[in-house]
């Protein structure tokens, strides 16, 4: 490709590394989730050299400054890369470096190529709250996995039971699948404070301000289940 043409396609955005292959002996093929344009695939060439000066800009679980450029082929091509945001404590601690690379997976498979940039504040949110060793990750993945399921639209009623009613007239309720609703039930595993608390996340930027609720431990393990049955039933891992 000229220089001149190579020049006018090229472009810079903020980007986050969801998956990356090993491809011949020094680069790799790296999936990146950019804030303006969603999904791309991009080949980093020399990146596996010892020389390279782009590395260190395209790591796993962070923020970076990318440039890139179009080519003939469906894969864009990296010319900068600069690290804005390392969240580095997230691979101090294993299940949390588990659970990173399961949001990675899960918004990777969300979205089509081109597409998907209303999951990047999303996904910086999520990995801010992983990083923060003061926040338990069930709590991270639990905001999440409320927000994904919003996004694609299969968060559950919360405001009536199946029947149509309001939920706050019951102390207790189960969770219908069928419906996608809770449904008042004195046997249930849910109080008006679970579906408060899953209220209030969709009106949270970050899972962070949830550690200022009171009896937030008692809440989360119940809403934290239901929320990966729920990404199970509708996110295809």
């Amino acid at each position: 490709m000229p220089f001149e043409e190579l020049r006018l396609n090229q472009f810079v955005s903020k980007g986050l590394v969801l998956h990356r292959i090993n491809y011949g002996e020094k680069d790799r093929i790296l999936t990146l989730l950019l804030n303006d344009k969603g999904k791309v695939r991009v080949l980093a060439k020399s990146v596996r050299s010892s020389k390279s000066k782009l590395a260190g800009g395209i790591e796993l679980f962070s923020e970076s400054t990318v440039g890139l450029a179009k080519s003939r082929s469906e894969l864009y091509v990296l010319t900068s890369g600069r690290l804005d945001r390392h969240f580095g404590n997230i691979a101090k601690d294993l299940q949390r470096t588990m659970l990173g690379y399961e949001l990675l997976k899960i918004i990777n498979k969300l979205c089509e190529d081109g597409s998907g940039e209303d999951f990047y504040p999303i996904l910086v949110s999520s990995l801010e709250g992983l990083d923060g060793v003061g926040i338990d990750k069930e709590v991270t993945e639990l905001w999440f996995n409320v927000q994904v399921l919003h996004e694609i639209g299969s968060l559950p009623n919360l405001q009536t039971a199946p029947n149509g009613t309001d939920l706050e007239q019951a102390n207790m309720y189960s969770f219908d699948y069928d419906t996608q609703c809770f449904a008042p039930n004195d046997r249930g595993s849910f109080t008006q404070n679970h579906i408060k608390l899953l209220r209030l996340i969709l009106s949270t930027k970050n899972p962070r301000v949830l550690v200022q609720i009171e009896n937030m431990a008692e809440l989360v393990p119940a809403t934290h289940k239901l929320s990966r049955q729920l990404i199970e039933l509708h996110v295809q891992r």
